[in-house]
């Protein structure tokens, strides 16, 4: 079964679409690199998530992903499938990482039954194209709602 892809326009995806629980998707680096692209707009609560995930390479590679709780009802999801120890390279989303996460994402949602929301993914910093990473997402994400925010997000003030 196919996910329910709903795209938003001029919805901001760190901000819940719901009220009822979501989990906000994002993908993140594999050097430690933080505060551009979508997570600009996130609390500096996150960053320590995801510094965990740096500082432990072992358990937390390209493919992994970490639940962050936030809020009473909604999760933050980082997603490690964004290669940036290669500089040089114009697409840094790793596809094969990213296929990897959403597979161990559409398990945590079993779990936690929420529909999931975020950004185009990979698409901005990452250089990815959304063509690719949407078929990923429906391939991975079986029978979710899944909503799409095409909005640049604010940045959060230090």
């Amino acid at each position: 079964v196919q996910p329910m892809i709903l795209y938003l326009k001029n919805h901001d995806a760190s901000i819940p679409v719901v009220g009822t629980g979501v989990v906000i998707t994002h993908i993140v680096n594999n050097r430690g690199d933080w505060g551009g692209g979508f997570t600009a707009s996130l609390s500096p609560e996150s960053y320590a998530t995801y510094r965990e995930m740096i500082d432990n390479p072992s358990e937390y590679g390209l493919g992994s992903m970490q639940l962050e709780p936030i809020g009473d009802k909604d999760y933050l999801c980082h997603m490690m499938a964004q290669d940036n120890l290669t500089p040089n390279r114009a697409v840094r989303v790793d596809y094969d990482a990213l296929d990897k996460c959403l597979l161990r994402l559409d398990i945590a949602l079993d779990t936690l039954q929420l529909p999931v929301q975020m950004p185009r993914i990979g698409t901005g910093i990452g250089g990815g194209s959304w063509t690719i990473i949407e078929e990923l997402i429906r391939r991975r994400l079986h029978n979710r709602f899944v909503y799409v925010c095409d909005y640049e997000p604010r940045k959060r003030e230090p």
